[in-house]
């Protein structure tokens, strides 16, 4: 008989085990060959220092800007510290819409209970300032705009007591 080659098949019929060792191990070096060739890649491949610098000196610079403007304030960022007078029409007016918001509260407050509640808190209302006086099965509720008192009652009508309020608060903003 003559030597055998490497790699040449044998004369002798292999087993199955060795069919399945030989399959493995050209898998295992098939995977390490292509994980060898992928580092080589990466070593190959040119690292780029000078980007991440430049990354780095613009993210301190616009913390640096962040935390100067945050320290600063200026108007044109943040707005104006406090917001403008309103006019005595304008004041009167969202009084009035929030007398009645409030005076809606107390009523319904009344329905659900059957009775007047004993402060604008029990029935819900958080408008600070304004005035709540029981007289019998009636109330009233009072607040201050400007110079004036203005004043609700129960039995007032909301058109009549409203009048042009909404009209005034939408031209609030036009000059």
């Amino acid at each position: 008989m003559s030597p055998e080659r490497p790699g040449a098949p044998s004369s002798r019929p292999a087993s199955q085990r060795d069919t399945k060792s030989v399959l493995y191990e050209a898998a295992v070096e098939a995977v390490q060959d292509r994980s060898s060739q992928a580092k080589a890649k990466m070593e190959r491949r040119p690292q780029p220092k000078g980007r991440s610098r430049v990354r780095l000196v613009l993210l301190l610079v616009l913390g640096a800007v962040g935390g100067t403007l945050l320290a600063i304030r200026p108007s044109w960022l943040v707005g104006p510290e406090t917001l403008p007078q309103e006019s005595p029409a304008i004041a009167a007016a969202s009084l009035r819409v929030a007398l009645v918001r409030e005076r809606d509260m107390v009523i319904r407050y009344q329905q659900r209970t059957g009775n007047l509640p004993g402060s604008l808190s029990d029935a819900g209302v958080l408008t600070p300032d304004l005035d709540y006086r029981q007289e019998g099965g009636s109330f009233s509720l009072s607040g201050q705009a400007g110079d004036s008192l203005i004043t609700i009652s129960s039995a007032d009508s909301v058109t009549v007591f409203l009048g042009d309020s909404f009209a005034r608060l939408r031209r609030r903003n036009t000059p």
